[in-house]
């Protein structure tokens, strides 16, 4: 007659239960680790593109207040070339479509849906030759910026709540003319990366516009599924 095994489940959870508990905290340890990796890495990320920001430089071109043509005017660094290769760019895109928003708005009540497609598309067109002439100074600064978004958004370390945060975080630390040199390059040539964070992220919401407002509103169902504060 084989003996009989009594298994006393007192003595098991014993030992049970406390290798568990010191297993769930070893566990919840190991990800607070990899969270502040990741936090730590994307702050560095950030100071980096600040960095960035602050050692750009690149010669201006400006658009003579009363005939926008085109001249080489100047040079500007750090916020100050963001900010004067956004009024450039603003220029551009007045002297390209000023008179056909002006002629659309006027000539029916309801959008006329062939004729706004063609500004939006005269819009990108703009837009790609300003990038063509600024992508010493502006391709480092997407790539870069876009990189830091997208570290974000697929690190598997970091809670959704926090990506949110971080990304805010991002678009908090950028200046208005880089926020608008943002819209523009998402839906740029090369932009189709960067639109589907934007869109994903209402990464523009705080976008403002001062003295484009009107054209940044004509332009904004560019992105659908934002919500701009104008």
């Amino acid at each position: 007659m084989y003996p009989r095994f009594v298994i006393d489940l007192t003595e098991v959870a014993k030992i049970a239960i406390p290798s568990f508990i010191a297993f769930y905290v070893l566990w919840r340890q190991l990800i607070r680790n990899r969270q502040m990796q990741a936090e730590g890495t994307f702050f560095s990320l950030l100071n980096s593109i600040r960095s960035l920001v602050a050692n750009t430089e690149g010669s201006i071109t400006q658009a003579k207040s009363d005939a926008y043509s085109m001249y080489p005017d100047n040079k500007g660094k750090g916020v100050e070339y963001f900010s004067k290769a956004n009024n450039e760019l603003q220029n551009r895109l007045m002297k390209a479509l000023g008179d056909k928003m002006v002629n659309l708005a006027i000539s029916a009540n309801e959008k006329d849906a062939k004729g706004v497609s063609e500004i939006h598309q005269m819009a990108k067109d703009t837009y790609n030759d300003f990038f063509r002439d600024h992508i010493a100074e502006l391709a480092h600064y997407y790539r870069f910026t876009f990189n830091a978004i997208t570290f974000v958004d697929t690190h598997p370390d970091i809670p959704k709540r926090k990506k949110e945060q971080y990304i805010k975080f991002i678009q908090s630390q950028m200046s208005d003319s880089e926020l608008q040199l943002l819209y523009y390059n998402g839906i740029g040539q090369h932009g189709k990366k960067y639109y589907d964070l934007i869109e994903k992220y209402n990464f523009l919401e705080n976008i403002t516009t001062s003295g484009n407002k009107g054209m940044i509103e004509f332009l904004e169902n560019f992105y659908p599924k934002s919500s701009f504060r104008l």
